[in-house]
């Protein structure tokens, strides 16, 4: 177990209204060749009750390649005032995220904190069985629990994770054919928040009042990319009165692949992923303060963060220590992180160590090691040892009742016969592999999980859809291709219905005047309940 450096901000200090050294709940899936641990605030693969971690390849061989990861988020309100929230290790139980949607600040209770601290974990084979019958009238415990549905009455959003709704009453029911829309072959979903405690303890930042669902799904494939990997989709929903700009989406990670005293990090800007691999040909097991990292000996491979779908705008490689190039201690410094401004609030630039005197770069170690060419820590000829990185995506504009999705994949690569390099080499192939495969899963980029319409859509009688003007302050006119007896039902971005009304004559007029700013989702069915088509319209004032 490696020795962490310990960081405490001035903010920890605070006494917390929860409890002082979090106890969060865990999951782990391992359907394909990938065992890994998730918590219910959101922390991945990091098993914070022994302090190891928790991502191994493969599955039951206990070499690791990543020892945690965590999500942070930052961006600034109207008065330019900046609000983030991030996690690393609960060092000190420091923490910025809760198990949990948000809710009214009165609502907050042990006792909802007991509810909402879970993380669910679902089988698409389970599914599958229920769906035929093959239960009986028994429900699975993981059908049955799944939260489906919020408390309106507490301020939750109406609805929290995806489902089948088969009486299309807008309540999750699975004694009624209900199930949960999830997927890959298996899938763990968790919700958690930023608005829960008192103080952000770890970064120190203002909150944002944003909720996070976070779905982490694995299929089982004769594709090794595939099979070594693990999929990550985020649904964002701004729940402040806040309108943000200058938002930014990063993805921190402390990889240890295998023995984590001998690792080198890189990134590759053009195909939108990063990764660490080993610095030496053998990757032996970890001594001194990383006894107990199993190495990968003679096959060292490599682990990768890949974008499937947004642009990965910055990577920023930094030191566990609190150097001008080490450990972020203020809101600001985590902020500056997603952005590549170093804790002197100098840019990195290209070339060796990223900081000093050159030309500003927003993608550390961007060159290639197989071949050597370019900018990397071999071309450095920095040694080898323990690396942490965090990239990120952005800028966006979050609204207030607004959302943004993330899409994740985490890809192994291990070179048969090869080397260090021959992995990183390889961990192209595999993240152009892995895009390519979850663009055949008919997924939709930048989509909430909660914006699939959870009846079938009618695929023989789909109807296309003019929505104009777009965007618009006072009304929307909805034009139909195709159908009678129809009727169009508009959601907010939390999932919450404003209006069911009926469409005649294949066109329907919508007063949104009484809108707020943001973003609205409309589905249109015909009367029987299939859903004919879908869309999303914006409203500005």
């Amino acid at each position: 177990m490696k020795k962490l450096q310990l960081l405490f901000i001035a903010s920890a200090i605070s006494v917390l209204s929860v409890a002082q050294v979090p106890r969060y709940d865990t999951g782990i899936i391992k359907t394909n060749a990938v065992s890994t641990l998730f918590t219910s605030d959101g922390s991945l693969n990091y098993n914070g009750s022994t302090g190891a971690p928790a991502y191994f390849v493969p599955q039951d061989s206990m070499q690791a390649t990543i020892f945690c990861a965590a999500l942070w988020v930052g961006g600034l309100d109207a008065g330019r005032q900046l609000h983030i929230a991030g996690q690393t290790y609960h060092q000190g139980g420091n923490t910025d995220f809760w198990p949990g949607p948000m809710m009214d600040s009165l609502s907050y209770s042990t006792h909802e904190d007991t509810v909402w601290n879970h993380v669910w974990i679902v089988y698409k084979s389970t599914i599958d069985s229920f769906r035929a019958g093959k239960f009986g009238h028994v429900i699975p415990p993981s059908i049955a629990n799944w939260p489906g549905n919020g408390d309106v009455a507490l301020g939750e959003m109406p609805t929290l994770a995806p489902y089948m709704d088969s009486d299309h009453n807008g309540t999750y029911d699975p004694s009624k054919g209900d199930y949960p829309l999830i997927r890959g072959d298996v899938a763990l979903y968790t919700i958690f928040n930023d608005d829960r405690g008192p103080v952000h303890t770890q970064t120190g930042g203002k909150k944002l009042g944003i909720e996070v669902h976070l779905m982490v799904y694995q299929f089982k494939s004769a594709d090794t990319a595939v099979n070594e990997a693990t999929f990550m989709h985020y649904d964002f929903y701004n729940r402040s009165k806040n309108n943000y700009d200058s938002v930014y989406i990063g993805n921190w990670t402390d990889m240890d692949v295998g023995n984590g005293d001998d690792n080198y990090i890189g990134c590759d800007s053009a195909d939108n992923f990063w990764f660490t691999y080993c610095g030496h040909a053998v990757n032996a097991n970890g001594s001194g303060a990383y006894i107990g990292e199993k190495g990968y000996h003679s096959l060292p491979p490599a682990q990768s963060v890949a974008y499937i779908c947004d642009t990965m705008t910055h990577f920023m490689a930094y030191n566990n220590d609190l150097s001008v190039l080490g450990n972020p201690t203020t809101a600001y410094q985590y902020y500056d992180y997603l952005e590549n401004i170093w804790r002197d609030s100098t840019h990195s630039i290209y070339g060796g160590h990223g900081h000093g005197v050159g030309k500003a770069s927003n993608y550390m170690f961007s060159g290639s090691v197989a071949p050597l060419t370019g900018w990397s820590e071999v071309s450095a000829g920095d040694p080898a040892g323990d690396r942490r990185g965090v990239s990120s995506t952005g800028p966006y504009t979050l609204k207030s009742m607004s959302g943004k999705s993330i899409d994740l994949a985490l890809v192994f690569s291990q070179a048969f016969p090869g080397n260090n390099l021959g992995s990183v080499a390889l961990a192209k192939v595999y993240v152009n592999d892995v895009k390519s495969f979850y663009n055949t899963q008919s997924y939709s980029c930048d989509r909430s999980l909660l914006d699939i319409p959870s009846v079938s859509i009618a695929s023989a009688s789909v109807t296309s859809v003019l929505a104009y003007p777009n965007p618009s302050s006072t009304q929307i006119t909805f034009k139909m291709s195709s159908g009678e007896n129809q009727y169009i039902i508009i959601t907010d971005i939390t999932g919450r219905t404003l209006s069911t009304l009926p469409v005649y004559n294949k066109q329907i007029q919508v007063n949104v005047s009484a809108y707020s700013s943001g973003i609205y989702l409309y589905n249109i069915l015909d009367k029987s309940g299939n859903v004919l088509n879908r869309g999303k319209f914006s409203v500005v004032k």
